[in-house]
């Protein structure tokens, strides 16, 4: 559960928390400081500050409030679609046949975690954000004829899953990686012999090792993503 700010104690800790989020939003060119009169007749949403404490520190993250909008209606090309249980049983049943009737071929399982999956993205129309009010313990620091124009989707906007994903696809394409006809979710290289399966900014990749690691390598230069987890043999785990 998310705290109250009056349940933070420690202010010093929420400006910094506040200032090292916007000083990553930055260095990923999320958005970009314009003139108040460029959003005219443009939308222009609202953004406020989420805040909550982990291990003594403040995890800030700055978010659009975008779920005002289209209340009640339900908008499915806004969503990005999601694997099924039966396609992640299904790969793992064919990595561990792999692994059995090709030994040589050294096939292994390995976990993902991609940083700030959605900030990635582009923005599909012009879009501008209003900074946070100013409150007692920190202001963005915009003066009153400034507004954020944003170049990525940030977090909170209601299409980001949406357009992380379809950026994901493209990257994955470019690598020879398509999605399945059965699910868009997973991914497979015919030529590799190797399946990618994405649940929103987790994944898993099956396949020989070093065609998984050449994978993990090149899609690193293209995305912020680390590895969580490795499965080589019988009896190897991975928490997904």
């Amino acid at each position: 559960e998310m705290p109250k700010l009056t349940d933070l104690d420690d202010y010093e800790e929420m400006m910094k928390g506040r200032q090292k989020e916007l000083n990553s939003l930055k260095e990923m060119g999320t958005m970009s400081v314009v003139k108040r009169s460029e959003a005219v007749g443009k939308r222009t949403i609202q953004t406020r500050w989420a805040d909550r404490e982990k291990d003594g520190r403040v995890k800030s993250r700055l978010v659009l409030k975008d779920y005002n909008r289209c209340q009640g209606r339900t908008q499915p090309e806004m969503f990005s679609p999601t694997p099924s249980t039966l396609s992640l049983k299904t790969m793992l049943a064919a990595s561990s046949h792999d692994r059995n009737n090709d030994p040589e071929s050294n096939h292994i399982t390995v976990s993902i975690d991609v940083h700030t999956a959605f900030l990635h993205a582009d923005v599909d129309q012009d879009l501008f954000a209003e900074p946070p009010e100013p409150d007692e313990w920190y202001d963005a620091g915009l003066k009153e004829d400034e507004v954020w124009k944003l170049n990525k989707a940030l977090y909170g906007y209601r299409k980001a899953p949406k357009l992380w994903h379809q950026h994901l696809v493209n990257v994955l394409e470019s690598l020879n990686y398509h999605p399945l006809l059965t699910d868009p979710s997973c991914f497979r290289n015919d030529e590799t012999n190797t399946n990618i399966f994405i649940h929103v900014d987790d994944g898993l990749m099956f396949g020989p090792k070093s065609e998984v690691l050449k994978l993990v390598e090149l899609l690193s230069k293209q995305v912020l993503m680390r590895i969580s987890g490795r499965m080589e043999k019988t009896g190897d785990k991975i928490y997904f």
